[in-house]
């Protein structure tokens, strides 16, 4: 984890002092400590913002393993990705998964998250009106 925070300050510094060159040059060691906890990682403050740049300036191979790190978890378990959406930090991983991931990639992520609000938005909505029928005496 050290590391990933070390690593989420040098590419905040490469990004201002020498442009995006240079940390495009220089993301493999950051990626390579990467590899087998994206997910893990999407949740911490530091370690998220070093995903999300490692999918944004990465190289196609690279951008590839991490979106398919996230897919095989969620093809295991679409929990996955919601428990992603609900994170402070995580839900701009899979912002960035999801602008830089190919199209049936992004459209079955997309539906998974869609229905997940439509199921909550349901929920609501029927707890909303059970509320209104026991408060009237109606129930």
């Amino acid at each position: 984890m050290n590391l990933v925070v070390f690593g989420s300050i040098t590419l905040e510094h490469f990004q201002r002092v020498n442009g995006l060159i240079i940390v495009f040059n220089n993301l493999l060691p950051i990626f390579f400590s990467l590899r087998g906890n994206i997910y893990q990682y999407s949740f911490h403050k530091y370690a998220s913002n070093v995903v999300e740049r490692c999918i944004t300036f990465g190289n196609e191979p690279q951008k590839k393993e991490i979106i398919n790190e996230i897919a095989e978890l969620v093809n295991r378990d679409e929990e996955i990705i919601i428990n992603m959406v609900r994170d402070k930090f995580a839900n701009y991983v899979v912002q960035k998964i999801i602008e830089f991931s190919d199209g049936d990639m992004q459209q079955s992520l997309i539906k998974i998250i869609q229905n997940f609000f439509f199921v909550v938005y349901f929920k609501i909505q029927i707890s909303f009106q059970s509320s209104i029928l026991i408060s009237n005496n109606i129930i």
